[in-house]
């Protein structure tokens, strides 16, 4: 699926899903939101470099109350199991990256540990 919004002479914003398989999550809705505006920074216009580590956080804003992607990421993290990441394009803009998980808790915990102990057999046996 694609859609690619109101194109005006500043900014163009494009939604993308898909299915892919995730290495915690596994099987796993991806949603991708994108644009090619300005990319994250501080208030200071400094980018920053890895901005999931940091917008996410309540009360980070560079305007506005600072609420609305903390409430995201929490939304995203407890009612539906899955996270976001936020990154800026190589090409400008920013893009979000919300992932749904489509398998059940327990085959995702049971993914993720059958993946560390082949990760550490394969450690111990070299």
């Amino acid at each position: 699926i694609k859609y690619s919004g109101r194109k005006t002479s500043e900014l163009e914003i494009i939604v993308e899903g898909c299915v892919e398989k995730h290495e915690i999550l596994g099987e796993c809705y991806k949603i991708s939101i994108s644009n090619n505006g300005e990319p994250f920074t501080t208030k200071e216009g400094v980018i920053i470099d890895e901005p999931t580590k940091v917008i996410f956080e309540k009360n980070y804003t560079t305007q506005g109350t600072g609420v609305g992607l903390w409430l995201i990421h929490s939304l995203m993290k407890r009612v539906y199991k899955g996270f976001v990441t936020a990154e800026n394009r190589k090409e400008g803009g920013v893009s979000f990256n919300m992932y749904f998980p489509l398998t059940s808790r327990r085959e995702r915990i049971k993914n993720y540990f059958g993946k560390m102990a082949s990760r550490i057999k394969s450690y111990i046996t070299k």
